[in-house]
């Protein structure tokens, strides 16, 4: 099924914003980290992945003080 125009444009819009997006940045480097440490030999099954981003997301809540919409 294909992606509506109006998503794609949507999601293009928010682009620049996430750039100053700390959660963003810290998704890509859990993301990183975690591709990384498979090429190395290390158990990295879902359960895990998913554990570890729910982590790092529930601290970077924690931390961020302004929505994406309000940057």
């Amino acid at each position: 099924m294909p992606i509506p125009i109006a998503l794609i444009l949507a999601g293009l819009k928010l682009i620049p914003k996430l750039r100053k997006s700390k959660t963003a940045k810290v998704n890509v480097g859990v993301g990183a980290v975690i591709t990384v440490l498979s090429q190395f030999g290390v158990d990295t099954s879902p359960e895990l992945i998913s554990a570890i981003f729910v982590i790092a997301n529930f601290i970077m809540r924690m931390v961020t003080k302004k929505s994406l919409g309000e940057k």
